[in-house]
């Protein structure tokens, strides 16, 4: 047993999961959480996880008299601050800034072209820059990334403001995102790379990385917004594709120096090989973490926190197709309820449900969803099967959203 230092934003997918792991493997937990709960002796209270160095320095001498043998981020919302407080308790050198710029869509940028690893090509502007063009050293930056192009917020996550788009119709597209955001923000315009795309689970143990599994996207589509919609794993790709994988991947965590941290990443398997489109040091996103299962009906948050802990258990996965279908909103307006549900678990090789969304919650269509409204889960003794299960799941729920006023 050990004592975890865990900290966990007030509203989280991933909080619950990471909780029960805990309670499995009979750890001891000290919580921080900017949650409004009781103050208790083993919950620190804060007003924001965004905390600054001298607020930081305060909390871990709090924490330090516990001794605590971990602290751990559950999700993107946490790992920043659990990173530095694991540096101010002497638990971890470093830890924090490898964790900040790979958490930095700019900076993560920047590191991968730094060592030459394969990525889409790139620029860095802000939206005002975009719509006017007005530079010629910027206007032939962009000739120089071809006509075909992603631009992406830096300060957002998951697929929110990505859109793809033309040179021509470009000012169009940031023009949007500026209106859809509120304001100009820096920006990623990168090449629109063609290829299959995948989604990785990964784990890095000291410096040794392992893939736990990997999933196709069949539903991510070719744009002009990428919200995902279906994980389909284990993926079918080539001993030699996988080899690839994995090599830029450990590429990638030693370039960030990232070490003993779960990995999120998104790649394309281009004509030359695989480029890496995101990785982020934190486990899969929303529910998703629910479709793994590993030798023993271990799950993935058991795995990552033994590895976390030093504890070298199994990972093997199971060999059975799984698949995950994410309800992406229709459009603007306010939540109101799901139809179709019982009707959607009546089909054959779906495992389960869950509506995340509250109803009354203001929800927004691609590209500028801030969540799904829930996820189904499917198994079958194919890929396809799973497939089919999670495609007939999707035509079958009719998610309700009441227009805004």
């Amino acid at each position: 047993m050990a004592k975890i230092v865990m900290v966990v934003p007030a509203h989280s997918y991933r909080s619950e999961a990471f909780l029960e792991a805990a309670a499995r493997a009979g750890h001891e937990l000290l919580l921080v959480t900017d949650a409004q709960v009781p103050v208790a002796k083993s919950i620190w209270q804060v007003k924001m996880l965004n905390l600054d160095a001298s607020a930081t320095a305060d909390l871990s001498r709090h924490l330090e008299s516990h001794h605590p043998d971990l602290v751990f981020g559950v999700d993107e919302q946490s790992i920043d601050l659990a990173a530095a407080l694991s540096d101010e308790l002497g638990l971890t050198r470093g830890r924090s800034s490898a964790i900040r710029a790979a958490n930095n869509k700019a900076a993560f940028r920047e590191q991968l072209a730094k060592a030459e690893l394969p990525q889409p090509r790139y620029l860095l502007a802000s939206l005002d820059e975009l719509i006017s063009e007005a530079s010629d050293d910027l206007h032939s930056r962009i000739a120089a990334l071809g006509d075909d192009l992603v631009i992406k917020p830096t300060n957002c996550t998951a697929s929110r403001g990505v859109i793809r788009t033309s040179r021509t119709t470009l000012g169009d597209a940031a023009r949007l995102l500026k209106h859809g955001l509120g304001q100009d923000t820096p920006v990623l315009l990168e090449e629109y790379l063609d290829g299959d795309e995948y989604a990785i689970e990964a784990i890095v143990s000291g410096r040794e990385l392992e893939i736990l599994d990997v999933f196709a996207k069949p539903g991510i589509g070719a744009g002009p917004y990428f919200w995902e919609t279906f994980y389909v794993g284990t993926a079918h790709i080539s001993k030699e594709q996988l080899g690839d994988v994995h090599a830029l991947l450990r590429r990638a965590t030693t370039t960030l120096s990232l070490e003993d941290t779960p990995i999120h990443a998104e790649l394309k398997m281009t004509a030359s090989g695989p480029k890496l489109l995101e990785m982020a040091p934190r486990t899969i996103g929303g529910k998703c973490s629910a479709s793994l299962r590993f030798a023993g009906g271990r799950r993935l948050e058991d795995v990552v926190l033994d590895r976390a802990l030093g504890i070298r258990s199994s990972a093997k996965a199971r060999l059975r197709p799984h698949g995950i279908y994410m309800i992406a909103t229709p459009g603007d307006g306010v939540f109101e309820r799901v139809n179709g549900i019982d009707a959607c678990l009546e089909i054959p090789g779906v495992t389960g449900l869950e509506i995340t969304a509250k109803p009354g919650t203001a929800v927004y269509a691609p590209p500028f969803t801030l969540g799904y409204l829930g996820f189904v889960f499917a198994e079958g003794r194919s890929h396809q099967e799973v497939l089919t299960a999670l495609q007939r799941a999707r035509d079958t729920l009719e998610p309700v959203v009441r227009p805004p006023n």
